[in-house]
């Protein structure tokens, strides 16, 4: 290795190491408020609806979350394609890659819109949710509309990748920070004057996003990046491969894991009914303290990656990868203790009415922490681009959950959906740590350099 790449080595591994830690440190300050309004929004939303239309509400919410999956994967690809192009200096190239993917993600929505429109009345939504229709009459409404705010979200959210592509995600953090707030301030203020109604609900928490998408475009474009700022001129029809050639990838991840997450709440309410759907979110919420503590090191550590995996600077990614097991430690006997004090916690924060079994939290904590396990390798990996064999497994995955769910369901009840989704996630832990050792050795080969 030649001086001066060792001096650029070290220079950028000091620059990518300082400017990490003050996202950390920016993302430490905002996430810690982002959990709290979370956290207060639950008996807010409790409070103006019943149990049962929060069940409802948790379920639409989960199925409108699979919008995002619609991108093909563009926004992460965007990411990384950014972080790459930045590290090498070529802002054209970057502008290019971000125009490319705006009209993209443009076209998308505009299709995903007219589809729905003209399908919506196809569908029996209460059966599929196994909703009582004398309880909620206009569930279809409250799907569309809340299907095409959340497209509009789903166009506008490449901004949030162009700030973790440029190393900024506590700016990202800000936005969906912005958007909480929004809901819980507007959603506690009507509860005063309004009576509890499921579409106030729904609009309120799909329009919030696109709100503050709106007041951070021009701020992004005008001032903050001005260099970056979409335009037809710079749509690069030839970037399209390229960008998929990623995408895709992550397109597969994506849908996967909608498949083992987000259906969840839907196999929930089918099976069990929406009131069932309640006790599990409430359980998943308490449980996502430290879930986004993990992600307050996670999000901003995946570009830098991207930037030191460029540079070749693989060392400094390894010694991430160090601190990241220790700190895996410290969460492990954060979530002892969260289950420990649970039922005490329950109480004083949702009340006595909504019961949350002890088993139910067990196997939450169990199913946490491998996910965090997984993710510690995952995001490093994205970083890198070395998506292939997560898509393949996350897919063979997703297409055993389902029957896996019934099957443990059966035998268990409602907590067998969880051990579903703990045997399910073994398969990314195991083979996600090991790629990593593989490529951070040199020592990856056919698909494990995928």
């Amino acid at each position: 290795m030649t001086r001066n790449k060792m001096k650029n080595l070290l220079t950028g591994g000091n620059e990518r190491t300082s400017l990490l830690k003050k996202n950390i440190l920016g993302s430490i300050l905002i996430k810690g408020a982002d959990v709290l309004v979370g956290l207060l929004l639950v008996p807010v939303t409790l409070g103006y609806l019943n149990q049962y239309e929060y069940g409802i509400w948790m379920t639409l919410y989960s199925l409108l979350s699979w919008i995002n999956s619609f991108d093909i994967g563009l926004s992460n690809g965007l990411r990384n394609k950014l972080a790459e192009s930045i590290a090498v200096g070529d802002k054209t190239r970057a502008r290019e890659y971000v125009s490319t993917t705006a009209i993209m993600l443009l076209i998308i929505a505009v299709v995903l819109v007219v589809l729905l429109t003209g399908s919506i009345r196809l569908f029996d939504w209460y059966q599929i949710l196994n909703v009582d229709e004398s309880s909620v009459g206009n569930l279809s409404q409250i799907i569309y509309l809340s299907f095409c705010l959340f497209c509009f979200n789903f166009t506008f959210k490449f901004i949030g990748s162009i700030y973790q592509g440029m190393q900024l995600p506590v700016v990202n953090a800000g936005i969906l920070l912005a958007g909480h707030v929004i809901s819980l301030l507007v959603i506690w203020s009507i509860s005063y004057f309004l009576s509890g109604n499921l579409m106030v609900v729904a609009l309120i928490y799909s329009s919030s996003y696109p709100l503050i998408y709106i007041i951070f475009y021009p701020v992004t474009f005008k001032r903050v990046f001005p260099y970056l700022s979409p335009s037809l001129k710079y749509f690069r029809k030839g970037y399209i491969k390229e960008l998929l050639s990623i995408s895709v990838l992550f397109f597969a991840i994506q849908v996967a894991g909608i498949v083992l997450f987000s259906m969840t709440n839907i196999i929930i309410s089918h099976d069990y009914g929406p009131e069932m759907v309640t006790p599990y979110n409430i359980a998943y919420k308490y449980y996502q303290a430290p879930v986004i503590i993990f992600n307050l090191l996670l999000v901003p550590i995946w570009s830098a990656v991207t930037d030191a995996y460029t540079r070749g600077d693989t060392t400094w990614i390894i010694r991430v990868n160090n601190k990241l097991k220790i700190i895996l430690l410290g969460i492990a006997l954060l979530l002892i203790i969260m289950t420990g004090v649970s039922q005490i916690i329950f109480i004083y924060w949702v009340g006595p009415n909504v019961k949350i079994p002890m088993n139910l939290c067990l196997l939450m904590a169990i199913y946490i922490f491998l996910i965090l396990y997984s993710t510690s390798y995952s995001f490093l990996l994205n970083g890198m681009n070395k998506v292939g064999l997560q898509a393949i497994n996350t897919i063979f995955v997703a297409i055993l959950f389902y029957p896996l769910c019934k099957i443990c369901g059966k035998m268990i009840g409602m907590e067998g959906i969880l051990v579903a989704m703990i045997i399910s996630n073994l398969s990314g832990s195991i083979l996600n740590a090991i790629q990593f050792k593989k490529v951070v050795n040199n020592k990856a080969s056919g698909l494990w350099a995928r």
